[in-house]
């Protein structure tokens, strides 16, 4: 980590939230039909199946960060893949 520990940290807490607000210039124009709400609120909240949530905050971390979490004692790459749906 680098730079103000709450700012990393705070990064590192956003990345774990399966659900996310996506801001109105991110949203595709088939979103926008179906979450009409977005022009009062000026986004709307999407959720994330499990391991889909998994595989967004997998591709934001580090190399340093991926093998950290690989060299956890008793890391077994057949569960997390299993639990996780991601094959490392």
């Amino acid at each position: 980590m680098s730079g103000d520990g709450k700012k990393d940290k705070g990064k590192k807490e956003q990345r774990k939230k399966p659900a996310h607000n996506l801001k109105e210039k991110r949203k595709l124009k088939q979103e926008k039909k179906q979450h009409p709400e977005y022009e009062t609120i000026g986004g709307y909240l999407k959720t994330n199946s499990y391991k889909d949530a998994w595989k967004i905050l997998w591709n934001k971390l580090t190399k340093e960060e991926k093998k950290s979490i690989q060299q956890l004692p008793n890391f077994d790459a057949n569960i997390f893949e299993e639990i996780t749906g991601i094959k490392v």
